[in-house]
């Protein structure tokens, strides 16, 4: 490793930024349900999609004020919805960070509760490797059913098996 620094930080070794250009977008929901012959869908909601040339360093952004689906909000209900789009470079990469926070989330007639949900994806690009993670995406007092989630829940947990052992995870 202290030898590929050693080169990588030698004099006349030039590194260059990755060729193309941004993509993603961010958005607070997105639904499509069908039940036999009938569909219903939810579009994507504080919707920002990335430009390709990026954002130069800025963060974009899209809100709503309200969230509601399903008859007086009882499939959702939330109080403040934004999504944002962040691109950077350094001399050997191309960052791109996009989120959405919905604020005092309700589903399903409060069977699943949250005061925030927050949603992140990022990226990073190199001449060699294009890495991405969630890292930054939390919650904050996420019930199911009545039962609180902690904010540390392991990947692919169901945490309804508290209520049912027979749920599986997909």
């Amino acid at each position: 490793m202290a030898s590929v620094l050693a080169e990588l930080s030698s004099p006349g070794v030039a590194l260059a930024l990755p060729n193309g250009t941004y993509q993603g977008n961010a958005f607070a929901t997105n639904s499509n349900i069908k039940v036999g012959l009938i569909g219903v869908a939810l579009g994507n909601t504080a919707f920002i999609p990335c430009p390709c040339t990026g954002t130069n360093g800025d963060t974009l952004s899209s809100s709503v004020n309200s969230l509601t689906a399903g008859v007086g909000g009882n499939i959702l209900n939330g109080a403040t919805a934004i999504s944002t789009v962040h691109t950077a470079e350094t001399t050997t990469a191309k960052i791109v960070r996009n989120s959405s926070t919905i604020q005092a989330l309700n589903l399903l007639n409060g069977l699943i509760t949250a005061d925030a949900l927050m949603a992140v994806a990022n990226t990073t690009a190199t001449d060699s490797a294009v890495i991405s993670d969630a890292d930054g995406s939390t919650f904050a007092n996420l019930k199911i059913a009545g039962v609180p989630v902690a904010v540390n829940v392991a990947p692919n947990t169901c945490p309804c098996r508290k209520l049912n052992p027979d749920i599986s995870v997909m």
